[in-house]
């Protein structure tokens, strides 16, 4: 695959190393882009600790964080939301 999106941070860091690996299969080269929220930054800490490297951050003009929302708890490696999706 050429590209890789991660629309949520697995709870597991050798799941998103497993994802990212898709790109650049045979000697072809892949990006991958995550879209991390607040509630991920630790995921995204545990991720970056198996790597041994700082994953870089690009703020996107107009969905910079919001330093005043506070994280909340993620369960079992996701947040709990209600309503419905994904079985629920």
């Amino acid at each position: 695959l050429p590209h890789v999106v991660n629309y949520e941070l697995p709870n597991v860091p050798e799941d998103y190393v497993h994802r990212i690996g898709r790109t650049g299969r045979a000697a072809a080269t892949g990006e991958a882009l995550s879209l991390v929220c607040v509630d991920e930054h630790k995921l995204l800490r545990d991720i970056e600790k198996l790597l041994k490297k700082e994953i870089p951050r690009i703020a996107i003009p107009g969905y910079e964080p919001d330093p005043s929302i506070k994280a909340e708890p993620i369960q079992n490696g996701r947040q709990q939301r209600g309503g419905g999706g994904r079985g629920q």
